[in-house]
This record gives structure tokens, sequence and C-alpha cells, in this order.
């Protein structure tokens, strides 16, 4: 009886039915909340979300895209010698248990020649790409021009 286990053991193995952390578990245990960007006065927007990393592995936001703007790229905004400056992040580490939350005056994300003004009371797709746990699709609500938070 011992044998036949292990043999049947030994083909969910081979086939892939056994699978420590499929990547559609990672995926689902990364939550995307809160998304919403500020109303636009010109050709570029900023959009701000909160990631919550649930699962026990790290992860990396590698990417987003709307189709708003041609070009959306993860920003931070420091302050350097009292003078406000913007770099591009490549990627943002979220470790397991972590939650990154996207506001004005630090992590936020850029949208860069948009395609028409963003009214407050919009609303547009946005994904977000994670290197482990794939694309999560989420929907950014526009608020008033200047707003701190989502309200």
């Amino acid at each position: 009886m011992k044998k036949f286990y292990a043999a049947a053991l030994g083909m969910l193995a081979a086939t892939g039915v056994l699978i420590a952390e499929p990547a559609s578990t990672r995926a689902n245990e990364l939550r995307v909340e809160s998304a919403w960007a500020r109303a636009s006065a010109g050709r570029n927007g900023a959009a701000f979300v909160t990631v919550y990393n649930g699962g026990n592995a790290p992860d990396r936001l590698v990417g987003v895209a709307s189709p708003v703007a041609p070009d959306v790229m993860v920003h931070r905004s420091f302050e350097e010698d009292g003078t406000m400056k913007m770099e591009h992040v490549a990627a943002i580490p979220i470790a397991n248990g972590q939650r990154i939350e996207m506001k004005p005056g630090g992590l936020h994300i850029m949208l860069v020649n948009l395609k028409q003004p963003l009214k407050k009371g919009d609303q547009f797709p946005l994904s977000l790409t994670f290197e482990r746990g794939g694309t999560k699709e989420t929907t950014v609500t526009v608020y008033g021009p200047g707003a701190m938070e989502p309200k």
C-alpha cells in the first residue's frame, strides 16, 4: 500500500498538481486598495494606490499602465536642499506583510501626456504588474484638484 501512495504522489508531482505556491495564489495575496487621482490641470496627472502583500514571499511592483495616458510610471517625490524633486522608480520592493501607500509628496503614479484632462468624478482603469504576482487591475476615482486624500 505504501508503494501505491508513493507512486501516486510521484505522478501528482510529475504532472504539476502538487505545487507549493502557485502564481495564482500569490497574485491573490496582493491587494490594490484605495486607488484615486487628483483632477488634472495640464497634460500630466498623478494617481495614488495602496498595495498590500499578504503573502509569505516578497514581491516587486515592476510596471503600471492605463489607457488614459501613453506614459505611465512610478515616481518618488522628495525634498533636497529646500527644493521638491521627483525621480522615476523602476521597481518597488514589497516585503511579505508590508503595505505600501502612495500619496502626495511621496511615491505616486505619474500619468504623462494625458489623452484628456482628469475631471472630478471621472473613473479610469489602472493596471499594476508585479514581478511574481502578475497583473492586478483596479479602478481609479478622480477627486478635486489639489486633493491630499481620497475624498
